[in-house]
């Protein structure tokens, strides 16, 4: 997508995730009113739109719906990776999935890095503790547990989705 509203909708998504910890639905759904229009504007109608954005969507969505399932995942960026997938089309999947996949490992190690730099714990600590929350976790034990480092996906979809849109300009 290269208008800027798109971005911009986008950037206040980013913030919202970074600030708060979630991505409120009312803006994933402005920002697939943006897409729409935007996809609409682009084909010359709404039933001019190819199904490959719909399929992309559709395919992006229930791809992230698995990890919400593992619980690998937030909500919020399950439904922001549906709209993404629908702006981008299942042809630009591919390539989308491989940079987010580096994106978020990037945006993940600056997050870790950043958290072990506040705590004063060294990193073979920090690592045990994240052993012993994500065990802790898994057996509904986790209110016992300091809470979890939290890192927002996000930043990592909007870094991807920039990522492609300038290798395919």
């Amino acid at each position: 997508m290269e208008h800027v509203s798109f971005w911009l909708i986008l950037s206040v998504i980013v913030v919202f995730d970074v600030k708060e910890n979630r991505i409120p639905n009312k803006w994933v759904v402005v920002l697939l009113g943006c897409s729409f229009l935007l996809l609409t504007i682009k084909y010359g109608g709404v039933t001019s739109i190819k199904l490959d954005h719909v399929y992309g969507g559709l395919v992006a969505f229930f791809g992230g719906l698995i990890f919400y399932i593992l619980r690998a995942m937030a909500a919020g960026d399950v439904k922001l990776l549906g709209v993404v997938g629908f702006t981008i089309g299942l042809h630009e999947l591919g390539d989308y999935s491989l940079l987010l996949i580096l994106s978020g490992g990037f945006i993940g190690v600056y997050y870790l890095l950043d958290n072990i730099s506040r705590s004063g714990v060294t990193l073979i600590e920090n690592f045990k503790q994240y052993a012993v929350l994500n065990i802790a976790q898994r057996k509904n034990m986790a209110s016992s547990v300091d809470a979890k480092l939290a890192i927002p996906f996000a930043p990592a979809i909007m870094l991807a989705l920039l990522l492609l849109s300038s290798t395919t300009i």
